[in-house]
């Protein structure tokens, strides 16, 4: 058996052993996104599934700020924040921030990966176990901070490359102060880090009551933003209950 069918089956055997299981533990979670995150390292498919292989680093490491795909979601954050006319209300326009933080997507690209490699999970097709799925998330990824690298605006403008900061990195903040600063328009919101707050006490359930989003942004992140977290989805997007 080579390593990839080897991987593939330890990857089904721990599906089928959630699928069985009647009450859902976070162990189990944590080890099915470890087993997806060796499974696409060794079959060198990461960029097929960015969220996925995101989400599944995010449940391992304690902040990701060299992640290109992290820069990229607080660049969608940024742009989210960014009311297209002084005339909103922003508190109400901060309501997309779940869209680029890629609930939906993640879901979307397990979807394709089990379906790709002949796996099925009631998981991905069950409102309330994706929703213990996603409680397992934000458990785990809280404080553990997206952020882009602790340096000053002027050394992540476009420019030359320095050796200690990622050129993705210079290119996309660059992009983003740059927007910002030829808008007159909430000049100073330029998203530094977005975490996850967790004020559920561990308890795994079927919503995302106590979780809150936490945005740092603007010069020496002076500006904090905080909102409760909502499922994207609707019971309707699924085929289970």
């Amino acid at each position: 058996m080579n390593i990839n069918n080897r991987h593939k089956k330890l990857l089904k055997e721990q599906i089928e052993k959630i699928d069985l299981a009647v009450i859902l533990e976070q162990s189990e979670v944590t080890e099915l996104m470890s087993l997806i995150r060796v499974f696409l390292e060794n079959t060198h498919t990461k960029y097929e599934y960015p969220m996925l292989s995101l989400y599944c680093d995010w449940m391992v490491h304690d902040s990701l700020d060299r992640n290109l795909f992290g820069w990229t979601i607080l660049e969608r954050i940024d742009s989210a924040l960014t009311p297209p006319s002084p005339s909103i209300n922003i508190s109400e326009h901060i309501d997309g921030i779940l869209t680029p933080f890629g609930l939906i997507q993640v879901r979307e690209e397990l979807k394709l990966l089990l379906k790709k490699h002949d796996l099925t999970c009631d998981l991905v097709n069950s409102y309330s176990r994706w929703m213990k799925v996603t409680n397992v998330f934000f458990h785990k990824f809280a404080e553990r901070p997206l952020a882009f690298p602790e340096t000053s605006i002027d050394d992540l403008m476009p420019g030359p490359v320095r050796k200690d900061i990622p050129r993705d990195a210079k290119l996309i903040r660059g992009r983003i102060i740059k927007r910002h600063l030829t808008k007159s328009t909430y000049p100073n919101l330029v998203v530094n880090s977005f975490c996850i707050l967790d004020n559920t006490n561990g308890e795994i359930k079927e919503d995302l009551i106590g979780y809150l989003w936490h945005i740092s942004m603007g010069p020496q992140n002076r500006i904090i933003m905080r909102g409760q977290i909502h499922s994207p989805e609707q019971p309707e997007a699924f085929s289970q209950p």
